[in-house]
């Protein structure tokens, strides 16, 4: 994927979608990822912190900021906890939450 070629909001919702995809192929990885991570000690938190600023940065990238922009992380926090609502069953739809969500904060003109 271009990340600087298009319009933002398309681009970073095509790249959700992907992502969320995968997520939806994958539910024991997912729950592993999105849950059991936080308790896998210090090595599995410096792994998953490390993807964490690599997504960050891709997703910075798309909406052409600054890669170390603490609201990107904020935002990646908040799609974990709606996959975490999602892998524990309180959330059906959570590609069409997380749009919401990414509209709400990135997008909200387009609402």
């Amino acid at each position: 994927m271009n990340v600087g070629a298009g319009d933002p909001r398309e681009r970073l919702h095509e790249t959700l979608t992907t992502a969320l995809g995968l997520l939806e192929t994958e539910p024991h990885l997912t729950r592993m990822l999105a849950i059991d991570a936080m308790g896998g000690g210090p090595t599995v938190l410096a792994r998953r912190n490390r993807a964490l600023r690599e997504l960050a940065a891709l997703v910075a990238a798309v909406l052409r900021r600054a890669p170390d922009d603490m609201l990107i992380i904020a935002y990646l926090g908040g799609v974990a906890e709606l996959v975490v609502q999602h892998v524990t069953g309180r959330l059906p739809d959570l590609a069409a939450e997380v749009h919401r969500f990414t509209d709400a904060l990135f997008f909200p003109a387009s609402r």
